[in-house]
């Protein structure tokens, strides 16, 4: 084979396919999002088809460090998918707050920028879309992405069930919080030691206030970490807005970016929110 036959062959190897994207200025998030009604109605997912959740993959691309186009390839129930592309738009503007980058996906849905590395999917009034206890609705980038298990040790992930008290209710409650995260980035934050195998990890956390002020008080957190026990402490909001859960022995603070009300972002040490993957993301919603 001469080298100039060789050379066409490498590039036909190497080049996109089609509807694929791999520009240069093109920045790509993943995740995996509840299949409910909302998200049904805004993708065009039938009400009959089963489905727990649907899995994304959006790129953003073209005009440099602010994108002009979409493509959005999303999976859902056994064999479902589909694809939108399209030009989108930037805009300013949440429900909770004027200042947050949000982009509008002409066809699809809006997403705010919670961060350079999360976008956070947006109900039509432009709050923040409140997952449940398996799935959020943020999607993660994915050149920032933590690792997945691997598929063949993930089959392995040992029993991480846990005693769970009654969901706490009444004026002393200022809000109860659900939701999977991947397991192992949260565990080294925290300093708990996890098997390898471990994919994912379940949480509730209970915050509490004074019935009276409204001003925190303590806090419970209950899931797969925490298997021989609730973590129990003090929490208080800090300087940056932020709710830091304080240490307790052995363990480091916990601290939650709040999106609004309803969803909470863990972040990790440097205050910068935590980055999960296409299965799960480190993302706390609302459960009451």
């Amino acid at each position: 084979m001469d080298a100039r036959r060789a050379a066409a062959i490498l590039v036909l190897l190497l080049a996109p396919g089609p509807g694929t994207s791999h520009a240069a200025d093109s920045t790509v998030f993943v995740g995996s999002t509840p299949a409910d009604t909302a998200i049904r109605e805004r993708l065009g997912i039938a009400a009959e088809v089963r489905a727990e959740r649907v899995k994304w993959k959006l790129t953003l691309s073209g005009g440099g460090k602010t994108p002009s186009q979409y493509e959005l390839q999303y999976e859902y129930g056994e064999r479902g998918s589909g694809r939108r592309h399209g030009t989108l738009s930037v805009t300013r503007g949440i429900a909770s707050s004027a200042d947050v980058l949000v982009y509008e996906l002409d066809g699809a849905v809006n997403v705010a920028q919670v961060h350079a590395n999360l976008l956070q999917v947006l109900n039509p009034d432009r709050s923040l879309m409140i997952g449940n206890g398996g799935w959020s609705y943020t999607l993660n980038r994915s050149d920032r992405a933590e690792a997945l298990v691997d598929a063949r040790l993930s089959r392995r992930q040992p029993d991480m069930t846990y005693p769970i008290s009654a969901a706490s209710i009444g004026p002393t409650v200022f809000g109860v919080f659900q939701g999977r995260t991947p397991c192992r980035g949260i565990a080294r934050q925290l300093q708990i030691s996890v098997p390898r195998e471990c994919t994912k990890a379940k949480w509730r956390v209970t915050l509490y206030q004074d019935a009276a002020t409204q001003m925190p008080t303590t806090y419970k957190i209950e899931g797969g970490l925490f298997q021989r026990g609730a973590r129990e402490g003090n929490w208080r909001t800090g300087d940056d807005g932020a709710y830091r859960l304080d240490p307790t022995p052995g363990q480091s603070a916990l601290r939650l970016l709040k999106g609004d009300d309803n969803v909470l972002f863990m972040l990790d040490k440097a205050g910068n929110p935590l980055v999960g993957h296409a299965d799960f993301s480190y993302t706390l919603d609302r459960a009451n």
